[in-house]
């Protein structure tokens, strides 16, 4: 019995260093390897602060009682109504994304798309709702931010608009490039700063059509920090109407 035991345990740790071995040269090779090669390991995922993908999605009614007594819904709330622009539903349709999943967002767990900013070849592309009418528009939708320094590119109808942090930061941002301006107010930093709130995109009059959508699309930059960081679009399509503005 004790030799059965010892060639038990002995077998058992030749398993577990074999695997052990595996994992840490997968995770050395991971960021060479196309997306589709690169399986789901939620578990190690999410100890390391990678967004975790969940199989399947989750939905739960969500009351913006709590979040109208904050200050930040309250920036946000008069900061919309008093732009001189039409407000369109920044999200209809999803296009295409690297990396898909359930994870968190300011109204809950929900259907989410999002890129890894030290990866200049992952995207996220989508289209807004169509636009009412020819003229100065903001697109208002969901998403989350990493939590190590680095930016992403933002897109619009194909265009190279400008650059933004996908790290790290604080509770409202704001990005300017011509005639285009992109807003961020988190409306929920957890824990480990992990920032999930409402971005507003104003674009100029020349960048719409009337009943027609815009697309955007945001992708990797550049990282210049440890750890993750990304942008996240969380499925919340509407979110105009959630934020009860009237």
């Amino acid at each position: 019995m004790k030799i059965f035991t010892a060639g038990f345990w002995g077998t058992a740790l030749i398993i577990a260093g074999a695997a052990l071995f595996a994992l840490v040269l997968y995770d050395s090779i991971r960021p060479c390897l196309p997306v589709s090669l690169q399986p789901d390991w939620s578990f190690f995922s999410s100890r390391s602060g990678r967004p975790a993908k969940p199989t399947a999605p989750v939905t739960r009614e969500f009351s913006t009682s709590d979040l109208i007594k904050t200050e930040q819904y309250g920036r946000l709330k008069e900061f919309l109504q008093k732009l001189d622009s039409q407000l369109v539903a920044g999200l209809a349709e999803v296009e295409s994304s690297a990396h898909q999943g359930n994870y968190d967002s300011w109204a809950g767990p929900v259907n989410s798309w999002w890129e890894y900013s030290d990866h200049p070849d992952q995207q996220v592309t989508w289209v807004s709702a169509p636009v009412a009418e020819k003229k100065r528009t903001t697109l208002v939708f969901s998403g989350v931010l990493g939590l190590a320094a680095g930016e992403a590119e933002l897109r619009v109808n194909g265009e190279p608009i400008l650059t933004f942090n996908t790290g790290d930061g604080p509770e409202t941002e704001e990005y300017e490039q011509g005639d285009y301006r992109l807003d961020f107010f988190a409306l929920r930093v957890k824990s480990n700063r992990e920032r999930q709130g409402v971005f507003c995109l104003t674009v100029p009059e020349s960048a719409v059509s009337a009943f027609e959508p815009v697309r955007l699309q945001i992708g990797g930059y550049r990282k210049t920090g440890s750890g993750n960081s990304f942008f996240m679009l969380s499925g919340i399509p509407d979110t105009l109407s959630r934020l009860e503005l009237k």
